[in-house]
C-alpha cells in the first residue's frame, strides 16, 4: 500500500485529532482518533463507487456552514471535493468547478503536487492554491457570498452554527438584523445564566399577513415560562416571588392556550407563533387591528423564583 499523504485534522467534530490518509489508486480514508494518541479502524470516505488516485486532501470548511469539506486532488488531473454533513461524513465528490474562474477550467489542470486552502482575496471565504510541477496558481471561491449583516466581520450561518448568534425563525438571518418592534425595560434583570432574557418579534408588522413570531432568549434551560401581552406598558418592580420586572400593565394576557406554554430549549431559548386574530386578553381573545401597538414580554421559572424578560412594543399596520 503506498500512501502519496498523511494528515492529522477533527474530520469528525468531536475534538479529538484524526488520522487521514489517501491510499493510491483507492480514495482517501479516515481513521477517528480516540484522544490518547491511538486511532480506530480505517473507512473511505468516499463513496464505494469512487475511488480516485489521490494524491494530496486538504480538509476546510469552503462553504462556511461550520463544518469541514474535503478537498482532493487526484491523477486524473482534477480536484474534487466533497461536502461535510458534520460527525465525520461527506456528500458525493464533485468537481470544484465553482472554484474556478472561467479563464481557467478545473480540467486543464496538471498533475497536482500539492494543493492547500487560504482566504487568498482577504473576502472572507478559502481560496484554492494549488501546485504542480512548476507553477504556482490560485484560484477565488465563488460558491458563497459572504454574508455579515449585523458588520462583525464573521459570516452569518457560522455564528449561527457556533451558537454566537441566534435565528429563532430558522429563516437563515440573525434574529438582530429583522427583529421588529421597539425593545424596552432593557436590560432586565439577569437570570441566573448571568445575562439579562430577551424578548424578540420576528415576522411581520402587517395585520393581514398574519405572520409573527414572538421568541425568548439567553435564558436558563428547561425553564417553564409563558409570553404575556398588553396594549398598556408598565414598569411594576419588585414583583411577587420574582427577581425581575414586569414590563406590561393594564390588562394583561397570557398565551396559556393548548401548545403555547412554554420550556425554554437546551439553548435557554423560547418561540410561539402567534395569531393575530386572537392575542389572549383577561376576557378572551381580541384580533389585532391596523395602528394599534401590543406590548410583549415573556416570563419563566428560575432557581431563585422566576424571571421576565425585558419587552417589546409592536405598532402594526
Amino acid at each position: 500500500m503506498y500512501l502519496p499523504e498523511v494528515g492529522l485534522a477533527d474530520f469528525n467534530n468531536d475534538g479529538n485529532l484524526d488520522l487521514i490518509y489517501s491510499e493510491l489508486g483507492c480514495g482517501v480514508y479516515g481513521a477517528a482518533g480516540t484522544g490518547t494518541g491511538t486511532f480506530g479502524i480505517g473507512s473511505s470516505l468516499t463513496p464505494p463507487w469512487f475511488c480516485p488516485s489521490a494524491t494530496q486532501f486538504s480538509l476546510a470548511d469552503l462553504d462556511l456552514d461550520g463544518d469541514a469539506d474535503l478537498l482532493f486532488g487526484i491523477l486524473e488531473n482534477t480536484v474534487q471535493w466533497a461536502e461535510g454533513l458534520g460527525g465525520g461524513s461527506f456528500d458525493q465528490f464533485t468537481l470544484d468547478v465553482h472554484l474556478m474562474p472561467t479563464s481557467c477550467p478545473i480540467l486543464n489542470f496538471k498533475l497536482r503536487q500539492a494543493l492547500d486552502v487560504a482566504d487568498v482575496d482577504l473576502d472572507g471565504d478559502l481560496d484554492l492554491v494549488t501546485y504542480g510541477r512548476s507553477e504556482l496558481m490560485w484560484y477565488e471561491n465563488t460558491t458563497l457570498n459572504f454574508v455579515d449583516c449585523n458588520g462583525n466581520g464573521v459570516h452569518d450561518p457560522v455564528e449561527i452554527a457556533a451558537g454566537a448568534a441566534t435565528d429563532l425563525d430558522r429563516n437563515g438571518v440573525l434574529d438582530d438584523c429583522e427583529a421588529i418592534g421597539q425593545r424596552y425595560c432593557a436590560p432586565a434583570v439577569p437570570n441566573t445564566t448571568g445575562a439579562p432574557g430577551e424578548l424578540l418579534v420576528l415576522g411581520s408588522l402587517d395585520v393581514v399577513q398574519n405572520d409573527a413570531l414572538l421568541g425568548a432568549r439567553s435564558l436558563p434551560a428547561q425553564s417553564a415560562g409563558l409570553f404575556l401581552t398588553s396594549l398598556t406598558p408598565g414598569f411594576v418592580f419588585p414583583v411577587s416571588n420574582s427577581v425581575g420586572a414586569l414590563c406590561v400593565a393594564g390588562a394583561i394576557g397570557r398565551f396559556v392556550g393548548p401548545g403555547q406554554i412554554q420550556v425554554t430549549d437546551a439553548a435557554g431559548t423560547a418561540t410561539l407563533k402567534i395569531d393575530l386574530q386572537l392575542l389572549p386578553t383577561p376576557t378572551g381573545p381580541v384580533a389585532v387591528t391596523p395602528g394599534s401597538t401590543w406590548h410583549f414580554t415573556f416570563w419563566h421559572r428560575d432557581t431563585n423564583g422566576s424571571n421576565f424578560t425585558d419587552a417589546v412594543a409592536a405598532t402594526f399596520l
